[in-house]
């Protein structure tokens, strides 16, 4: 690893631990964000847990390398707390791929969509 990178990283790790910092107890709607960090040899991965209103907790389907928003976690939370829905954990635009498919499940564009070009001037 050259020295660019190693400096590259350690800013961007000091960036995401500031955001853990700041999200860490978040609530909303009486969930409230208990990420804890699991270290390794080589990395450093974020858990996203969450208490419950009932006194429980449940598990967030997100990225152990970055931290959701507090926008996010209230999208997460009004979705009904979707798992993966692709190879992958959940980030931003998944989220909005599940909203668009509850919001409109009958659409066949699935968040795409083709340019007209017959319409004229």
């Amino acid at each position: 690893m050259n020295f660019r990178h190693r400096i590259a990283s350690r800013i961007k790790k000091a960036a995401s631990n500031q955001n853990l910092r700041q999200m860490d107890g978040y609530t909303y709607k009486g969930f409230v964000y208990t990420p804890w960090e699991d270290f390794e040899e080589d990395n450093v991965k974020i858990f996203h847990d969450f208490h419950t209103p009932g006194g429980g907790e449940v598990c967030m389907d997100w990225s152990p390398y970055s931290v959701p928003t507090a926008e996010d976690i209230k999208t997460w939370i009004e979705l009904g707390m979707p798992k993966r829905i692709s190879g992958g954990p959940l980030d931003s635009e998944d989220l909005i791929k599940i909203f668009t498919r509850q919001a409109f499940p009958d659409s066949h564009l699935e968040g795409q969509y083709e340019e007209r070009t017959d319409l004229g001037d």
